[in-house]
Order: structure tokens, then sequence, then C-alpha cells
């Protein structure tokens, strides 16, 4: 699976517990014109199909104000005397901390941190990492064969003594 999909199945998972008692949609259930109008006022040109999730926080509901979540960036508007702006998940994931601006008082702070926090593990990802990751496995690995060939030698050694042993004792009859 992705990083896509596996940031829509996290966003599924998180967005209507973030929202509190807001409106939340995810990815393949998202009211077109709410994402306009969400363009319009505070996410730029955002392409439809690059929108994995929005929270409608207007009174009205036309998606006005809230979050729009996309594969790279989250673009918030919290309202009327709240913050407005966007934060890349890489950001995120670099300096190991959400802005406090991106929580308005509309959230569910901690499901939205989870959800933050999950897309930019998940955008953090990268070669360097996978690399790492691997060579942590094969030094694992080379461990392991090197106690096994330790243990194979000491056994090797004890056989050895027992058959100088019965072959000293056969020597002296």
């Amino acid at each position: 699976m992705g990083k896509r999909e596996r940031k829509i199945g996290l966003i599924k998972k998180y967005i209507k517990n973030a929202a509190g008692n807001w409106n939340a949609y995810s990815y393949g259930n998202i009211p077109k014109q709410l994402v306009r109008n969400a363009c319009s006022n505070y996410a730029g040109a955002v392409q439809y199909e690059d929108v994995l999730g929005l929270i409608d926080i207007s009174v009205s509901g036309n998606g006005k104000k809230g979050m729009l979540f996309t594969p790279h960036k989250l673009y918030y508007d919290n309202g009327m005397l709240e913050k407005k702006g966007s934060v890349t998940y890489r950001q995120i994931s670099d300096n190991g901390t959400v802005p406090s601006a991106v929580f308005g008082s509309a959230y569910n702070r901690q499901a939205l941190l989870e959800l933050l926090s999950g897309l930019s593990q998940i955008e953090g990802e990268n070669f360097e990492t996978k690399i790492n990751d691997i060579n942590s496995s094969i030094d694992s690995l080379n461990n392991g064969v090197q106690q096994l060939s330790d243990t194979f030698n000491k056994g090797m050694d004890l056989a050895n003594s027992i058959f100088k042993l019965f072959d000293s004792g056969n020597k002296s009859e």
C-alpha cells in the first residue's frame, strides 16, 4: 500500500473524531461545493482529486471555514478570531511538532494531533529511512549468524575434546 492510500486510511480513521461536533468528510465522500468554497476562502488552488479530507466548521455548513487535507499539506481557517494558514506534513515531521495555530478551539485536539502525527510519520518516510531499517535488519542477522557460528565452534571444540579423551583411553589398553 502506497503513502497516499495509507494517508487516506488514517484520515478515514481519525477525521470524524478530530472534527468534534463539526461535519467531517473523507476521500470519496467529499462534496465538491465544500472543496470549492474551502479553496476560494483558505486553501487556494487545490484540485478536487487531491483532497483527502475536509472538516467543515462553518455555521452554515458551506465549507468556508475548517481544514482541508491534501496528500502533502494541511490548509486551515479556524474561524473569526483564530488563525488561517497551511503546514506541510514534512514540516511537522522535520520539526517534531505541530504549529499551535493549527489547533483551533473547534477541534478535538488529541484526535487531531494523532491524525497529524500519523500523516507526518508517513510523509517522513523516505529511502534513507528504509535503507537504515534494512541495514539494521542485516546487522541483526549478522549478529545471529555470529552467535550460531560461536555456538557451533564451541560444540566442535567439545566434540574434539571428547574424541581426544576417548582416543587416549583406547591407547592405554
